[in-house]
Order: C-alpha cells, then sequence, then structure tokens
C-alpha cells in the first residue's frame, strides 16, 4: 500500500512538472506579455507619482471630492480603494512585480541561457553546401589560411584551427551575455522596490535653523518598517538660499549635522536638490521650506522668539 502511494505521489508531480514545461512556461517566457507587464508597471508608477501618496483621509477628501468627481469617476472613495493612496504597497501593484520578476527569471533560464551554451559550441562545417545555405558566405580565389587567420584575429575574432588547414573562427558571445545581465539587474531592481515599499518609511518635519530634532512624524510606512535608532539625532546648522542675477531662486541649501547620545557630531553634509544626506539607511532631503518664526536679540538681552501660527 505504501508502495502505490509512492508511486502516485510521484506520477502527479511528474504530471504537474510537464503541465508548467509545457503550458505555463511558454506563457511566461512570453515577450508580449514581459512588454504589457512592464507598460503596466510603468503606467501605475506613474499613477503613484501624480497623486499624493500617504495623505490623510481628509487631504484626498478636500483635493479628490465626490461632486465633481476628477475625469468623472476619480473621487476620494475610490482612490482609498484601489490603494492609489499607497499605490507601490498594494498587493496588485507588488503581485505585479512579482509576476514580471518571475518571468524575466523564467526567460533568463529557458531562452537565454542555452542560447548563450549553443552559441559556445563550435560549429564545424564540412560541405560547400552547408556555407553556401548561411545568410552570407564568399569563395577566395587566392590566399592561404595563415594569411586568414592573422586577418580575423587582427578583427577580434577567437580562431581555431585544425591540423588539416581546416579554420573556424567565430565573435560576438558577448552579445549572447547582454540580455542576461539585463535580466539580472532588473530583478534586482524589482526586488529592490519590493524590500523598500515594505520596509521603508516617510517622515516630514519642520525644523528650524540651529534646532536639533529626531524623526518622528512618520507619514507613510510599510508592514516590515523596523523603528528609528534611538541613538542619533539630527541639527539644522543652517538655511540658506541662493539667489539668481535677476532676482529669481536658483538653490536652496541646509546645512546639518547627525549627532550620538552625547551630541557629538558624527557626519556632516550640506544638503541640496537631488544631494540628500543618507545616514544608517535614512535618507534626509529637503522638500519644502517656509519663515515660520523669528528671532530677536539687541546686544545681550535675550532671545525674542516671534512664531507664526497658522
Amino acid at each position: 500500500m505504501t508502495i502505490e502511494n509512492s508511486v502516485d505521489k510521484k506520477s502527479i508531480w511528474s504530471a504537474f512538472g510537464q503541465l508548467l514545461r509545457q503550458e505555463l512556461l511558454p506563457v511566461l517566457t512570453d515577450l508580449r506579455l514581459a512588454i504589457v507587464m512592464l507598460l503596466m508597471i510603468a503606467l501605475f508608477s506613474i499613477t503613484g507619482t501624480v497623486i499624493e501618496q500617504g495623505q490623510s483621509v481628509a487631504f484626498y477628501q478636500a483635493n479628490y471630492p465626490e461632486h465633481p468627481a476628477l475625469f468623472g469617476f476619480l473621487t476620494w472613495k475610490v482612490l482609498l480603494i484601489l490603494g492609489l493612496d499607497h499605490v507601490y504597497r498594494t498587493w496588485w501593484f507588488l503581485a505585479l512585480l512579482i509576476f514580471f520578476g518571475t518571468s524575466l527569471t523564467a526567460c533568463t533560464f529557458t531562452r537565454q541561457l542555452p542560447a548563450l551554451k549553443a552559441a559556445r559550441r563550435w560549429k564545424f562545417y564540412d560541405e560547400p553546401r552547408q556555407f553556401q545555405k548561411l545568410a552570407l558566405s564568399a569563395e577566395l580565389d587566392n590566399g592561404s589560411v595563415n594569411s586568414l587567420t592573422q586577418l580575423l584575429q587582427n578583427r577580434r575574432y577567437k580562431v581555431f584551427q585544425e591540423k588539416d588547414d581546416s579554420l573556424y573562427a567565430r565573435k560576438g558571445i558577448i552579445g549572447r551575455i547582454g540580455p542576461i545581465i539585463v535580466h539580472v539587474g532588473m530583478v534586482t531592481i524589482l526586488l529592490g522596490s519590493i524590500w523598500g515599499a515594505m520596509t521603508g518609511f516617510v517622515a516630514q518635519e519642520m525644523v528650524a535653523s540651529g534646532d536639533t530634532f529626531t524623526v518622528k512624524n512618520i507619514i507613510d510606512a510599510g508592514p516590515w518598517a523596523t523603528a528609528l535608532p534611538k541613538d542619533w539625532s539630527m541639527r539644522v546648522n543652517r538655511f540658506w538660499i541662493d539667489y539668481t542675477s535677476s532676482g529669481g531662486i536658483d538653490q536652496f541649501y541646509s546645512d546639518m549635522s547627525v549627532l550620538n547620545n552625547q551630541e557629538q557630531e558624527v557626519d556632516r553634509k550640506t544638503i541640496f536638490v537631488n544631494s540628500p544626506l543618507r545616514y544608517h539607511g535614512v535618507t534626509f532631503y529637503q522638500t519644502d521650506w517656509g519663515i515660520s518664526s523669528v528671532r530677536v536679540r539687541v546686544n545681550k538681552s535675550p532671545i525674542f522668539n516671534y512664531r507664526w501660527r497658522n
């Protein structure tokens, strides 16, 4: 009885494996499907860029009202139901990334690697008709195998020569490796996107020049996000703006320091657009600025601090 069950299980797994090879793999490795999935990922990524992510319900109610609905259908309710307020962590977007990565991986192992293996084999032709079937062929009236060998080597062909004056040369193997490298790079990016969406967080702080702060105001976080380390803080040493000759704003700058528990500086950088400060996996960049308070001190008088209230 045990032997029969074992045989039945082996038959089931064999049939299942055959089904995967014959039915699922051709679908996964279809180039048209990969293009469609790539376009869908691009479309949803654009949606996540256009629609503000991780905001409160009140924000979406104010900006995406039911009457009138944006484009006639996009309201705050539709937006929240579809998860468009956190596109990059929705189950359907992550499933799309996983499916696309699976397709690339299957294509690599079923097509690209076998093509590379086949291209590395030396193929020797013995009959003239075999050469005539090639896309390009020619006959030389004069010359020698040795002179042809040197000519091919000068043009970066890899040459193999037998004792009977048979000669074979090839190049372009690197072209077979290129798609594999592209697939590995894309899968790595997809894995990084999934990991970042599940473990990352977004926080926002309004900090005046000279103030020290720790990140507490987390407005959006993935389900696997860990708590911030408590053994360091940040200080904004100075904030300033450079202007153009015509009076327009050229660039915003923030001189920032990372402080340990003893308030000693362990890192420092001046950040500006496209140049954030990174420390222990946390990226700090400036998104906005405004006048929140004014500090006044005359000679040695106490500092008078006036703050604007909304």
